[in-house]
């Protein structure tokens, strides 16, 4: 598959929203319930800034994070939270690339949109890096799906196998304001398959805020698939509706690839499957009319395995000939050391499966340094090149050399007035 190293990014996501003690029915498997309850996944300041050195020890320059109340363990909306820890991991651990989270699938985040607005879900992205923000904010995942489905309800959109096309042009399409419960098909806990009541108008303009935000201070941008095609189809509508355009002005786009986190994005058994699916995001920064780069796509990939489907993915890599079975987590590690991948970090964790899986099929506690350091020793010994140095990890993210400066964007008609 070529003789140049593959060049990666080892990224670690360590707390997420699913795995928590509200949103999970205890059964009678204590491993089982301290897995799906997050008992070994960090939620205080200190031990989420103890995570992130370890991992930045074992290689890792990209940190995604939720925020964790500690007196509960449940995601919440705290901006004091997402400083004060921004701020430490930046002292602790130079050029360390910082991601924050915005799910809506936690009580206490419902809660807090039901007291104030959509906006707190996601208003830490509002934060500019030197006062505590981060990089990237997901800005564009689960919940904004409700955007989707409203187009697909009406005959806006049609899905082909790899592609999606609007009916026409999305200006004029005007997005419903009736507030329903959201529904989106997920690999989750049972508690956190429940997503709340929205309408695509409101994701909408919640969306726009937060794109709005980001380029003010000169921010790029990223977004998250948890299935393929509607994904899909929302990343390309975000690239391309003139009221939002996201990826510009700075031109880059980074795109996490959660494989396995819903049927609709399964896990794949082999490296053709995951293949098509980074290829097909890669081509979304591709001008769909004359086919010149328009976005640089980056792309993150992580192996979001619930822990009932872990045995079913125990299985070897259809890659490199070793015949032992491997975790989900070596399996994309293999994938993502391919020269021709066309992945650029490789993130593990405790957000996307916090948990391994032993030669009895047994499913075993973990940490995120142990995830992060298998990723990476398995990415090494399939050939790949870890990249730990802060300027070349910027360079290969197409980080803006001054993120901290305020860019205001030339384009008035863009601005968010609310």
């Amino acid at each position: 598959m070529g003789n140049s190293p593959k060049k990666l990014i080892v990224g670690c996501a360590a707390t997420g929203a699913k795995f928590t003690p509200r949103n999970h029915h205890r059964t009678g498997d204590d491993i089982y319930n301290a897995i799906m309850g997050g008992k070994n996944i960090p939620v205080t300041v200190e031990e989420i800034v103890a995570d992130a050195k370890a991992a930045y020890a074992e290689g890792a320059r990209y940190f995604h994070i939720h925020a964790r109340n500690p007196a509960t363990r449940e995601q919440f909306t705290d901006l004091d939270w997402y400083k004060e820890c921004s701020l430490s991991i930046q002292k602790h651990c130079p050029g360390m690339v910082l991601s924050f989270g915005a799910s809506r699938n936690g009580h206490e985040v419902r809660e807090a949109i039901a007291k104030e607005s959509e906006w707190v879900r996601i208003h830490q992205a509002d934060i500019p890096i030197h006062q505590g923000g981060a990089h990237f904010t997901t800005l564009s995942a689960v919940a904004e799906l409700v955007i989707i489905q409203d187009l697909k309800k009406n005959g806006h959109i049609f899905f082909g196998s790899h592609n999606a096309d609007f009916t026409k042009p999305l200006k004029d399409i005007k997005l419903s304001s009736d507030v329903e419960e959201l529904s989106v098909e997920t690999n989750s806990t049972l508690g956190a398959a429940r997503y709340g009541s929205t309408s695509p108008k409101i994701q909408f303009e919640t969306l726009k805020r937060a794109i709005t935000a980001r380029n003010t201070h000169g921010l790029p941008h990223e977004i998250e698939w948890g299935q393929y095609l509607s994904n899909l189809a929302l990343t390309k509508y975000t690239i391309e509706h003139p009221d939002l355009r996201i990826g510009q002005p700075l031109g880059s786009l980074n795109i996490v690839l959660l494989f396995g986190f819903s049927p609709k994005l399964p896990f794949p058994h082999t490296y053709g499957e995951f293949k098509r699916v980074v290829d097909s995001a890669k081509k979304l920064g591709l001008d769909s009319a004359t086919g010149e780069k328009n976005i640089d796509i980056t792309i993150t990939v992580g192996a979001a395995v619930m822990p009932k489907c872990m045995a079913e993915h125990h299985i070897s890599s259809d890659i490199g000939g070793d015949q032992r079975r491997m975790q989900p987590l070596e399996r994309i590690a293999i994938y993502a050391a391919q020269p021709d991948s066309n992945v650029d970090i490789l993130r593990a964790g405790m957000e996307d499966s916090p948990c391994l899986i032993d030669p009895s099929g047994s499913l075993a506690l973990t940490d995120n340094k142990t995830l992060v350091s298998i990723a990476a020793s398995t990415a090494r010994e399939y050939g790949a090149n870890i990249i730990t140095s802060p300027f070349a990890v910027a360079d290969m993210l197409r980080l803006p050399k001054n993120p901290a400066a305020s860019y205001q964007r030339r384009d008035a008609h863009l601005r968010y007035e609310g």
